[in-house]
């Protein structure tokens, strides 16, 4: 079911820079859709027999009421701060993770548990060049919902803003592949 709920929550939040804009008339049934979505994550994350909530689960709820008050107050134009939310959380929590395990080395240590020197001072660096995707993607995003067109912003914010993901993650693949394992 979380799994599930993972793809439906992404699959969503691609389409909704394009269904805020280019289907209007639909944004309220979007937001309800995005605040039911988000809830019932930090529902999922919460548990039952849990009493401690994730950050994550945490930020779930957070969507959920997010979602909620641009319902609520659609006309102001709070709802295009959704990608600048998610890229300062996804921001907040590589920046912090900086501290102990970076994010990347987590991520590599999944495949490989013991990692060289080199390939820690490696990922701790990727992990910082994440967080200045997620700085610059989410400060683009804010930029462009001040815009009076918010065409731009949801061209950048539903394709141009993983392209760019891509392109990073792709990237760095290739750099890995080819260059690191020749050095």
């Amino acid at each position: 079911m979380k799994t599930f709920l993972k793809a439906i929550i992404t699959l969503f939040s691609v389409i909704y820079p394009f269904g805020i804009v280019f289907f209007r008339e639909f944004s309220l049934y979007l937001l309800i859709i995005m605040a039911i979505l988000w809830g019932l994550r930090g529902i999922l994350e919460f548990g039952f027999e849990s009493k401690n909530l994730s950050e994550f689960g945490k930020f779930s709820f957070v969507l959920c009421g997010f979602f909620a008050l641009c319902a609520v107050f659609s006309a102001y134009g709070i709802k295009y701060l959704y990608p600048v939310l998610i890229n300062a959380f996804l921001g907040a929590v590589f920046y912090f993770s900086l501290k102990q395990t970076p994010m990347i080395t987590k991520f590599a240590m999944l495949k490989e548990k013991n990692l060289e020197p080199k390939a820690l001072i490696y990922t701790r660096n990727l992990t910082k060049i994440w967080i200045g995707l997620f700085v610059i993607n989410g400060l683009i995003s804010a930029i462009l919902a001040c815009f009076e067109n918010k065409i731009y912003w949801g061209v950048y914010c539903g394709a141009i803003s993983y392209v760019f993901i891509g392109i990073l993650l792709f990237g760095e693949i290739i750099f890995r592949k080819f260059y690191i394992k020749n050095a």
